[in-house]
């Protein structure tokens, strides 16, 4: 995932979900779709919660650049996948930094709600 994130070669993604099992290639599929700025907002979302819904434990690089989307909604979904990622403490942290700055209320209450809920020792 990360070498098509970072090239966007399409056969790269293509070779890993052919390589995979088919939950694999149903996460990967996931992940890029909740990465791509443009993808509608609605499916961006969708995958998130599809995502967050498998427990998988993603990286703080896969979810980081999910909660500094421009995009109020996609940014305050991807908290939904903080708790059960790699580094959690760390993208709480971020999460509260950005919702200090950010004019978006319900993002702010829902990362006060993710602090209240997490372990004070959450995986880092």
């Amino acid at each position: 995932m990360p070498q098509f994130l970072r090239f966007g070669d399409q056969t790269i993604l293509d070779k890993s979900a052919l390589s995979g099992s088919a939950d694999q290639a149903t996460v990967l599929q996931w992940l890029v779709t909740a990465n791509h700025s443009t993808a509608r907002p609605v499916d961006r979302c969708s995958a998130i919660e599809k995502l967050a819904e498998t427990k998988i434990s993603l990286l703080k690089e896969d979810v980081s650049p999910l909660l500094d989307c421009a995009d109020a909604e996609v940014s305050t979904f991807a908290l939904g996948l903080i708790p059960q990622s790699r580094g959690a403490s760390v993208l709480t942290e971020a999460a509260h930094a950005k919702a200090a700055t950010a004019a978006n209320d319900t993002f702010a209450s829902e990362v006060q709600l993710l602090r209240n809920l997490l372990p004070a020792n959450a995986a880092g």
